[in-house]
């Protein structure tokens, strides 16, 4: 008997997560009292996109960001909203080290084959 194997936490969370959005999606358009081919024929997706992305299956993020403006609750992604001068990152590298006991030799070419 074969055993499926685990699923990975990652894969787990990412999972998680596309039902909540999958969820959300779906509360809010019930909520506008608006049917599923309202909401796939305003954002130009097609119904099985619709119905896959609210049971919480792996889309676009242009499909999702589309459908959350259909919905007028796009200002969710407001929180990923990233000042425009960000601060550049401070790398702390270690000085260049000469050491005057190794000198270089010159290098050398290849040499031709004899025939």
């Amino acid at each position: 008997m074969n055993k499926l194997p685990k699923k990975s936490k990652e894969k787990s969370s990412v999972n998680e997560y596309m039902k909540k959005i999958g969820s959300f999606i779906r509360y809010n358009r019930i909520l506008q009292n608006k049917c599923q081919e309202d909401v796939y024929l305003e954002a130009g997706i097609s119904k099985s996109t619709l119905s896959l992305l609210e049971r919480g299956y792996n889309t676009s993020m242009q499909t999702i960001i589309k459908i959350l403006k259909v919905l007028n609750v796009s200002d969710v992604l407001d929180s990923f909203h990233i000042s425009d001068s960000v601060p550049k990152p401070k790398l702390k590298r270690k000085p260049a080290t000469i050491n005057p006991n190794k000198t270089k030799k010159p290098r050398q070419g290849r040499k031709k084959a004899s025939k």
